[in-house]
């Protein structure tokens, strides 16, 4: 199943346009960190061989205190992060949770019947739940991710080229890697959100039916239904996780190699006086770096996967439209004689009358109302 790109822009366009302002501030703070994530193996390689060249202890207080005051200062900088992208997120959300019920509340009754309420409402809160992350900070977290790992890259270059080209393949490879392994696990998390949405369906029809099941007795049969619906929804759960899980395995793999190659080119470019003991440690803190946007990146795809999910089945609702449509309304002055309603028949689905024949009469300052439960006939009721 394709990533559905387009409904991508549009929901981004649509429900990120008033937080313009705080994603730019987002990108800014990323974008800082990023820069310290960079600079600070920098600092602790000068210091390695600041000792090793005997330089003045007056400049590697200097580098020690820098590299605290950096590392606080990421501190600070991934609270406002988490700050602000929580923010973006739930406005975001909480939009689109109130445009589908909106929607929703707008359908004609088949598509209630259709569905059970649970359902509905896991479709409602449980698919958009799985875009917060999306809405959140996916896009500028995965630009900055990128842009961490060009910047690694490139500073090991200036540092020596050599090393600068092992890891450029190195990533080039894990890239290439991680795309072709991620597979088809966007059907596997729209199977496992399908099967979600009728789990709690059938939880919330049967716990409102409480009452009326134990009366029929048929307390056992609800709960052969229960354990049919957990036997179904186990194998796709597990396919879709696995499918993320598969990424987590295959990288876990890539660093394990990655690693070996690091040590065993670092040691002997170090062996032959080509680079220092500060640029191994750079070799091998920027590998350790990368890690961290590759697993991130992985994440999000997970995360993107997941939200293809939603989005998909969130548009197939949206797309949705009553099958009532709506006439001139008749209105009636205060004044008004009585109303009278004769032989009236309707029905949302072709030979499955809901109204039969009904008639009635209200004179002016009377009132008409319909009791009963869904789907157990009604009692009129007049005062």
């Amino acid at each position: 199943m394709k990533i559905p790109i387009k409904k991508y822009i549009k929901l981004l366009s649509k429900y990120l346009s008033n937080s313009k302002g705080l994603i730019l501030v987002l990108a800014l703070i990323m974008g800082a960190s990023i820069i310290i994530q960079l600079i600070n193996p920098q600092i602790v390689s000068y210091f390695i061989d600041g000792i090793g060249a005997r330089k003045p202890i007056k400049a590697l207080v200097m580098a020690a205190v820098i590299f605290i005051l950096a590392a606080f200062g990421q501190q600070v900088l991934a609270i406002g992060s988490t700050y602000l992208s929580q923010n973006i997120g739930w406005s975001a959300t909480n939009k689109l949770r109130l445009d589908l019920v909106k929607h929703c509340l707008g359908l004609d009754m088949t598509y209630f019947k259709e569905h059970q309420s649970g359902e509905i409402v896991e479709r409602i809160d449980g698919d958009v739940t799985a875009l917060f992350n999306f809405f959140s900070k996916l896009l500028v977290s995965l630009i900055n991710n990128v842009l961490l790992m060009a910047g690694i890259i490139v500073l090991l270059a200036v540092e020596n080229i050599t090393v600068g080209l092992a890891f450029a393949t190195f990533l080039a490879v894990s890239l290439v890697i991680i795309f072709r392994t991620q597979g088809k696990a966007v059907g596997n998390f729209q199977n496992n959100r399908e099967n979600t949405a009728m789990f709690y369906g059938f939880l919330g029809e049967h716990i409102g039916s409480t009452e009326d099941i134990r009366a029929n007795g048929a307390g056992q049969y609800v709960m052969n239904r229960f354990y049919t619906l957990l036997q179904k929804w186990l194998p796709i759960n597990l396919k879709a996780h696995l499918s993320g899980y598969r990424i987590w395995i295959t990288l876990e793999g890539i660093f394990g190699i990655g690693n070996v190659m690091i040590f065993a080119l670092g040691g002997y470019l170090w062996y032959t006086n080509k680079i220092t003991i500060g640029t191994v440690y750079l070799m091998i803190n920027y590998i350790q770096l990368l890690e961290r946007p590759l697993e991130q990146l992985r994440e999000q795809l997970q995360d993107i996967q997941k939200a293809s999910a939603s989005i998909i089945r969130i548009d197939e609702m949206l797309q949705l439209k009553s099958k009532l449509i709506e006439e001139e309304k008749v209105t009636m002055e205060d004044n008004a004689g009585s109303l009278r309603v004769q032989n009236v028949f309707f029905e949302y689905e072709e030979n499955i009358p809901v109204l039969k024949d009904i008639s009635f009469e209200l004179s002016h300052g009377k009132k008409l109302g319909i009791l009963g439960h869904t789907g157990c006939g009604k009692i009129p009721w007049h005062d």
